[in-house]
């Protein structure tokens, strides 16, 4: 793309936007930040975000015009919404974010649409820094050997990492190429692009990611197709594309055989899930909270020593992101996306555009690479993926959108709805900042020994209006730790709804137990175990409810249970608890 004369104001927001969307998240989500901090930082993007939109939008001067692709998503959001208060399938923050995403979108095609001719430059710098970035972490702030920092490098898991890696290697490289192959008088500057596109494959090796590669080599062939000209080559290269994605996905699943059996599983429950929600879903961001509870469900019907019951574990995911979206939407939320999907694919995949615009191709090759590894992973619950796709999206629409649009948005009203928005935006996210603070401040003190004090602002806290699932399940610890068991009982009923885990079933089992609730505790326990069988800790720990309450028959029966368990990953703990039940069973 040629570059005009630079208008330093749009120039500089241009920067911002990259810096922004791109980077910064991308950065955030690495793990040279502790969790506490991650957390903080979040809300600090989220609220520059926000003071950026609201000073976009009172500054813009045209006309906002919206196509029936957005018109559909304007639906969608209603109908999240409206679903949400309905039949209470939803929390505020979830709800909060889908609308932040959509709002993200608008401006940013608001900008976009402005300042085409200012955008590539800056992604290229965006990306390619945040690339080296990786390389300079990967090599010199983390130790260990080279495999031990990979995993260490990206907090979400590594895969996901390398599903970011590579979506922004094919964002920039349509860009790149044209300029090699012309041989630019800049020809340094993209030689040392393109050692950095080097780097991040590199990068995307060691990350071991199978989505992430499948996404990559895919989006490169598709690129190729979609450049073809000849239909005979066309149908030929349909053949080989079908071919070549049935071997290599053949070949990912028994790469990592007890990785992709554990997604099998996922996915049979995820079916139970979806027979029980499927015209209305289960609410967006929701199946976190439904998962759990029905592999629990599952398991205590089945063995929970087989195979599949050793890969179970607590799950959040569906590990298939259209599988997910089909739970937590159901069948009217998916009609709504589908026909979205289907309207922005009809106006962005004209040959012309796409090979007269290397960004604009470059766009699409990004989402290509996030739309495949979302079959096999979850880049779609990652918000450093989100937003880099939310900006495709938004160059897409501000490059090939033509013709004329449904619902023409009057000014005034449009900026007096996303105005709204984004104070609404600002004002969460510094309510949810001085939350994040005040929750590890009291963690900070509880580890230094304060716990009256850690105490006090948990209870303040939960006073707060707002609700943060593992802060929760910390102040149920410290009432736990400081004997205040009908409180610590009360938030875990609350986590078993939204937060329904191993070790909060476990806790909640402990504390029944305590108040002589025998019936509620094994219940508990019993859950802990189902939701997660491969945890021997679980089960000693009810082996030892059994013998407490004197139930000889049942205890015996688990002692054997964890003497003949196979252990998924073999640790001392885990075999302490092992001799345990064996010291046990032979004293009988």
């Amino acid at each position: 793309m040629r570059v005009t004369i630079f208008n330093r104001q749009e120039a500089i927001q241009s920067f911002f936007i990259c810096l922004l969307f791109i980077c910064a998240p991308s950065i955030i989500h690495l793990n040279i930040f502790s969790h506490y901090y991650q957390r903080v930082l979040e809300c600090v993007l989220f609220f520059t975000c926000c003071s950026f939109f609201l000073f976009r939008v009172i500054n813009y001067k045209e006309k906002i015009l919206i196509g029936y692709f957005e018109f559909i998503i304007v639906g969608y959001v209603l109908f999240v919404v409206l679903r949400a208060i309905l039949f209470k399938r939803g929390d505020l923050e979830s709800l909060l974010h889908c609308i932040f995403y959509v709002t993200s979108y608008f401006i940013l095609k608001l900008h976009f649409n402005k300042t085409k001719e200012y955008i590539a430059p800056f992604l290229i710098v965006m990306i390619s820094g945040t690339v080296l970035f990786y390389l300079i972490d990967f090599l010199i702030f983390t130790e260990g050997s080279l495999l031990e920092r990979m995993r260490a490098l990206y907090s979400p898991n590594k895969s996901i990492f390398g599903i970011l890696v590579a979506s922004q290697l094919m964002l920039i490289g349509p860009v790149i190429v044209p300029r090699i192959i012309s041989f630019s008088a800049r020809r340094k500057v993209y030689l040392a692009l393109i050692i950095l596109f080097v780097g991040g494959l590199i990068l995307l090796l060691l990350s071991d990611s199978r989505s992430g590669w499948l996404g990559f080599i895919t989006s490169i062939f598709i690129l190729i197709f979609l450049e073809q000209k000849k239909s005979r080559y066309k149908n030929y290269f349909v053949g080989t594309l079908f071919l070549f994605l049935s071997a290599f996905t053949y070949f990912l699943f028994f790469y990592k055989y007890d990785s992709s059996s554990g997604r099998l599983l996922v996915y049979k429950i995820g079916l139970l899930i979806f027979k029980d929600h499927w015209l209305n879903g289960v609410g967006f961001g929701q199946f976190k909270e439904y998962y759990n509870n029905y592999q629990a469900a599952y398991f205590a019907h089945h063995s929970i020593d087989s195979k599949e019951a050793l890969l179970a574990d607590n799950t959040f995911y569906a590990f298939n992101d259209y599988w997910q979206l089909l739970i937590e939407q159901g069948v009217i939320g998916l009609g709504l996306i589908g026909s979205a999907c289907f309207l922005f694919a009809r106006q962005t995949l004209t040959k012309k555009v796409i090979a007269s615009t290397p960004l604009v191709c470059g766009a699409l090759a990004s989402l290509l690479v996030v739309g495949v590894a979302a079959l096999f992973s979850y880049p779609l619950q990652t918000d450093a993926i989100i937003m880099q796709s939310i900006v495709c999206i938004a160059i897409l629409e501000a490059y090939t959108e033509k013709g004329k649009y449904w619902f023409p948005l009057e000014l005034r009203l449009a900026q007096m709805c996303l105005i709204a928005l984004s104070l609404l935006f600002l004002v969460f996210s510094v309510m949810v900042f001085q939350y994040r603070i005040q929750s590890g401040q009291a963690l900070a003190l509880s580890r230094s020994g304060f716990k009256k004090k850690s105490l006090l602002i948990y209870e303040k806290l939960s006073r707060s209006g707002m609700y943060d699932r593992e802060t929760s399940y910390a102040f149920a610890q410290e009432l736990y730790a400081a004997n205040n068991l009908q409180k610590a009982q009360y938030q875990l009923d609350l986590l078993k709804v939204s937060y329904p885990t191993n070790d909060v079933y476990k806790l909640a089992g402990i504390v029944a137990q305590d108040l002589k609730h025998n019936t509620v505790a094994e219940n508990a326990l019993t859950t802990a175990i189902y939701i997660a069988p491969n945890r021997v800790a679980t089960r000693y720990q009810l082996l030892e409810f059994y013998l407490a309450i004197g139930d000889t028959a049942k205890a015996v029966r688990w002692a054997y249970s964890i003497r003949n368990m196979k252990i998924k990953v073999p640790s001392t703990t885990a075999n302490f608890y092992k001799n345990k039940a064996k010291e046990f069973l032979e004293g009988l």
